[in-house]
């Protein structure tokens, strides 16, 4: 009895090993990427836990958790370094080509410092409750875009900085699938139809995971897309200009193909103002599903 209880476990653990080494086979980047980018996430929340304040309501007036405090301070980093170079009339800084020298800057920003009638007492009121950016941070941020959009120059791409994901955005001429899966290769496409990003409704497609064999640098580009959560942003470069969008939707749904299928609209419908959906296969390593992602246009550049 106990020699047939040995060779059914070792059976049972060769059959489990068998089945780790396939999905590993076929799935292992994607797998892995998943694995690094969560215990990365994990690792730069200890380290937030082991600086922030005792006392959460310092920081916290919304009452959020301490996970859920990290992930929005990683947001705001996210948006001060990305998105307030496009749009500084709304963070009340001004460009740097209309300020001349720094002197000009902190006039603009605090101008009751500089104003012609005295007081007696500084308002030093006033100046805590303003948010600025020096000259130096402006034009870091600018370098960054710059960076971006000097690694692909002339071309339209998709980036998002959570995950340090960046990649060419193509655009197949029509909707027959050996064009769309061989542009696949060589980027994110833009569904056949679908509106030009900043404009109305979008559709873009990535891998989330392939086969180790299948060609091109890019087969699990939308690995980590279940990863993006509500308020995270996201940008598309498109016709030299930047559209950045943040997340309002996110939906698993089994596609048109198959049995009770929905299209990409169905699941996630149009919104009044223009939207991206970052759609992908799902769960990695199959096709049965669809991980979609949609994003509202906040501002554009």
């Amino acid at each position: 009895m106990e020699h047939k209880f040995l060779g059914f476990k070792a059976i049972f653990i060769t059959f489990c090993l068998f089945f780790i080494g396939i999905f590993l086979i076929l799935s292992g980047r994607s797998f892995f990427s998943l694995l690094s980018y969560q215990i990365g996430d994990i690792y730069h929340y200890f380290l937030f836990e082991l600086n922030r304040p005792v006392n959460l309501t310092l920081i916290n007036p919304n009452n959020l958790n301490s996970w859920q405090l990290y992930k929005s301070e990683n947001r705001e980093a996210i948006l001060k370094s990305y998105l307030l170079p496009l749009e500084p009339s709304k963070s009340k800084i001004p460009t740097l080509s209309s300020l001349p020298n720094p002197v000009q800057l902190v006039q603009t920003i605090l101008p009751e410092i500089f104003s012609s009638s005295t007081t007696t007492s500084r308002p030093t009121t006033k100046i805590s409750t303003v948010t600025t950016i020096s000259v130096a941070s402006l034009e870091k941020n600018s370098q960054s875009w710059q960076a971006l959009i000097a690694k692909y120059p002339n071309k339209n791409f998709v980036f998002i900085p959570q995950f340090n994901v960046q990649a060419p955005l193509l655009i197949p001429p029509s909707k027959n699938l050996s064009i769309i899966y061989n542009n696949l290769r060589k980027g994110v496409v833009l569904f056949p139809g679908s509106d030009k990003p900043g404009s109305g409704y979008s559709i873009i497609l990535g891998h989330s995971s392939a086969y180790p064999w299948d060609p091109g640098d890019y087969r699990s580009v939308f690995s980590l897309l279940n990863e993006l959560n509500y308020g995270d942003p996201f940008f598309v470069y498109y016709d030299g200009h930047i559209y950045a969008f943040k997340v309002v939707a996110k939906k698993t749904f089994i596609p048109l193909n198959k049995n009770n299928g929905l299209t990409t609209e169905q699941a996630l419908p149009k919104r009044s103002k223009p939207t991206v959906v970052l759609q992908s296969c799902w769960p990695l390593g199959a096709s049965t599903k669809r991980m979609a992602i949609q994003g509202e246009l906040i501002t554009e550049d």
